[in-house]
């Protein structure tokens, strides 16, 4: 110990003796050369503007580098030409408060760290583009202003893990319009993908946060902290993610201001602009009351590819239409976890067009339909939802509308692991398969709660007109809610609880119904046990009982088992 101490003294007596009126810093492993200094004052040097004086700063250093302190060069500034040029070692360069006009391209290599102090600014003429590889250590302030079409990019290897929309002119005051700011910010780590930070404030937005073809992660600090608030014209996009890969959107709030028409559009813009592997999480969107009215709009009305897609922790506000609109036949693999909220009366809290889509632990808030559905889909899979009515006396939660399906059989639709209860009167519809014609394919429930509290809401399940409807249901407890089928309906319970009353067959059938293909009537059998008129029942006959009419018997045995439906006045032998 007492040898390393008494090395250090001698270097450090070393150094005071040979470089004391130059201030050197020595150190053993890397000492500067005799009479140049790791620190040199930019503002003593010659040249003809800002940019020649810190380069003829940068020659004055040592061969291992060090600092050069361009804080003296106050003021308004001009820079005609790259500092940086055939710069290896590693540098600091320091500037004050003052506006450097950068009138020509410049790299800032990666061996560089510039430090901006408090009111330092490039301002880059039109024209010109820095190119920043190096560390930035700066305020969250104004440091970047743009001319024209000057720009600041950074690339790889950009020594930084984000930037801000302050550092070109951002203010958060909720009234000064922030959209070019915050643009300039993604469009600078856009090309090699970067992330734009927003701090806890309101930014006003003119125009559409624009996130379009990149790889961008644009994060605030909340839902309710940092606030994406439109101040532009009626139907406009507050934030455009069009064609976005490999992001991350997340924590902030985005306001549509009752005008914007969109709040969040995750589209696909052309043949070229696929939107895949994202994530959109903690995000609150309301207020969108404007043309065409959707909280978030997903997918492509042009059918471009968006797929692999996370929507998770979403809360939705008010909306015109819809809360979430999805379209588009490539948009495929859509997942939506832990969404809460609704967009209100009159609109739907998800529309799925085409496309498959996975909702998972929903809690839908006031709107008139929680998940409306078009016959054209591949799927949708629902599980852990709660769902009690809304405002709206005429609400459900589930619509399919009326079609012959997707060209595949239809759509399979399933619902497992949710509860829904109707608190309000006049409901008709819980669940509706089909409006008016019918809707084919297959609705699968399984463990769900149907409660009633008010009203008279039913399940109703509908098939197109020589087209089966097929409906499967698994363990659900049904309180005075009635299933009701129409048309070509092959439906398969399983283990299905009873109602409120103990009747295990809770099954009616309208005037005319089908079960398989066999129509229920034309012959009356006085010896089964009668059933409710509104209701009927399913008789498995086994052993050698025989039940007989029009000529045939139902006869069961150990080899077989005949079925026989009564509804209390007709019957059929099948």
């Amino acid at each position: 110990m007492t040898k390393k101490w008494m090395v250090g003294v001698m270097v450090t007596c070393l150094a005071a003796g040979t470089a004391a009126a130059q201030g050197v810093t020595s150190t053993m492993s890397d000492p500067p050369l005799p009479g140049r200094s790791t620190v040199v004052d930019a503002s003593q040097q010659g040249g003809a503007d800002f940019c020649a004086k810190v380069k003829a700063a940068i020659a004055a250093l040592p061969a291992p580098g060090g600092t050069v302190d361009a804080r003296g060069l106050a003021d308004t500034q001009s820079c005609s030409g790259d500092p940086f040029g055939g710069v290896t070692t590693q540098l600091t360069l320091l500037l004050g408060a003052s506006t450097i006009s950068v009138r020509a391209n410049m790299t800032v290599p990666s061996n560089v760290t510039v430090v901006f102090a408090q009111g330092a600014v490039l301002s880059i003429s039109n024209g010109a583009t820095v190119t920043w590889k190096g560390a930035i250590e700066a305020p969250v302030s104004q440091i970047f202003s743009l001319t024209g079409n000057g720009a600041v990019n950074f690339a790889s290897p950009f020594r930084r893990s984000a930037v801000y929309p302050e550092w070109w002119g951002a203010t958060g005051d909720g009234t000064t319009d922030d959209s070019a700011a915050i643009n300039a910010a993604i469009a600078a780590v856009k090309r090699t993908g970067g992330t734009v930070l927003l701090s806890p404030a309101t930014y006003a937005v003119a125009s559409s946060v624009n996130l379009t073809r990149g790889h961008v992660n644009l994060i605030g600090s909340g839902e309710f902290t940092t606030v994406l608030q439109w101040r532009g014209v009626a139907n406009g996009t507050v934030l455009d993610a069009s064609s976005l890969n490999h992001s991350e959107v997340k924590a902030f709030q985005v306001n549509c201001n009752s005008t914007a028409g969109i709040g969040i559009d995750a589209t696909a813009m052309n043949s070229t602009g696929v939107s895949i592997q994202n994530v959109f999480e903690h995000l609150y969107v309301a207020n969108c009351l404007g043309s065409p009215g959707y909280d978030i709009h997903v997918g492509s009305s042009t059918d471009q590819q968006i797929s692999e897609t996370l929507f998770h922790g979403i809360l939705l506000g008010r909306a015109a239409t819809n809360g979430i609109y999805q379209e588009g036949t490539q948009t495929a693999n859509i997942a939506y976890d832990g969404v809460a909220g609704g967009p209100g009366p009159g609109a739907n809290g998800f529309n799925i067009r085409t496309g498959s889509a996975f909702i998972v632990r929903y809690s839908a808030g006031n709107s008139s339909v929680a998940i409306r559905l078009s016959n054209t889909i591949l799927l949708a899979n629902v599980q852990y939802a709660e769902w009690e009515g809304g405002g709206n006396p005429e609400a459900a939660f589930l619509v399919m509308e009326d079609g012959t399906g997707n060209g595949n059989a239809g759509p399979l639709v399933t619902i497992e692991d949710s509860r829904m209860a109707w608190l309000n009167s006049g409901s008709t519809k819980v669940i509706s398969w089909g409006v008016s014609t019918g809707a084919a394919g297959h609705l699968k429930l399984a463990r769900c709660k149907f409660d009633r509290f008010a009203g008279t809401p039913q399940i109703f399940v509908m098939s197109p007109s020589g087209i089966p409807a097929y409906f499967t249901e698994f363990d659900n407890t049904y309180l005075l809610t009635p299933v009701v089928t129409k048309g070509l309906v092959r439906r398969l319970f399983l283990s299905s609880s009873p109602s409120s009353d103990g009747d295990t067959s809770f099954i009616k059938f309208w005037t005319g119904g089908v079960i398989d293909g066999i129509t229920v009537g034309a012959t009356t059998v006085s010896s089964l046990p009668s059933a409710p008129l509104s209701k009927g029942r399913l008789f498995v006959v086994t052993d050698s009982a025989v039940i007989s009419a029009e000529g045939q018997a139902c006869r069961g045995g150990s080899n077989n088992v005949a079925l026989a439906f009564s509804n209390g006045s007709v019957w059929k032998c099948f």
